[in-house]
């Protein structure tokens, strides 16, 4: 549980003070609106050090901090990134004894299929289609930014599933003590 909001928290911070200059797509919906500003473009050149002569020139997103409160592409792709783990991380969090299989028993749980499908829709409408109003970019992230959000949530599973086997390797089971239906033990010992 710890590791996995640390897993999290790294991406959420990585994305929030670099994601700026990886996630940076000319061809953005709204490339006005995103080029920072001779002003903001001086601070963030001031604040990061190491550019390339593109990004020095303008060539990344306006960082959400000098955005003020104008939706930036910045910002939706920390909302839209954090929302995914979040949403994949619920899949890995089903089973609570460090079952390798994410998916046992998952098509028999209606409800959870029906909210995951809903949570996913609702985020998809928000960041694309609803812009502004719900604090998101007009015209939403490009496709490699969606899919670099999907990303990172696949990655949490792959991290679950190492954390699962360490956890196994470090504090094996004992299957002898465990309690059986239908097994009864000889209390004559």
């Amino acid at each position: 549980m710890f590791a996995q909001a640390g897993y999290q928290f790294i991406i959420s911070c990585f994305i929030l003070l670099r994601g700026h200059l990886f996630f940076y797509d000319a061809e953005a919906a709204n490339p006005a609106s995103e080029t920072p500003s001779a002003n903001m473009l001086a601070k963030q050149n001031k604040l990061f050090e190491g550019l390339t002569e593109d990004q020095k020139l303008g060539g990344q997103l306006r960082i959400g901090w000098f955005a003020g409160c104008a939706p930036s592409q910045h910002y939706t792709m920390l909302f839209n990134a954090f929302v995914m783990m979040t949403l994949f991380n619920q899949f890995s969090s089903r089973k609570l004894h460090g079952e390798l299989n994410f998916f046992t028993g998952l098509l028999a749980n209606k409800p959870f299929i029906v909210l995951s499908v809903v949570e996913l829709g609702l985020q998809a409408l928000f960041v694309q289609a609803f812009g502004a109003p719900v604090g998101c970019v007009p015209g939403g992230l490009t496709g490699g930014q969606w899919l670099w959000c999907l990303l990172f949530g696949l990655i949490g599973w792959v991290y679950q599933l190492g954390i699962n086997v360490v956890f196994d390797m470090l504090f094996p089971e004992d299957e002898t003590d465990d309690v059986k239906v239908g097994v009864v033990r000889d209390q004559r010992k």
